[in-house]
């Protein structure tokens, strides 16, 4: 139990990893009085252009 866990942390940290590297997610920090807040976006548009990319990629090796 212990181990699927640890795996699905790292899986998570992963997607974060390359979610934020390939612009899928945007982290905001806005300061107030005496308070912050931390916004993020998801970009959901990014996402599903980089999934049909890689699909298109995926089918095109399949053709070879």
């Amino acid at each position: 139990m212990t181990r699927f866990l640890g795996m699905l942390v790292l899986l998570c940290a992963m997607v974060a990893v390359i979610g934020f590297w390939r612009g899928w997610f945007r982290a905001e920090s806005h300061a107030g009085l005496g308070d912050r807040t931390v916004t993020v976006t998801v970009d959901k548009d990014k996402f599903n252009q980089d999934k049909a990319s890689v699909q298109e990629h995926v089918q095109n090796l399949g053709n070879k």
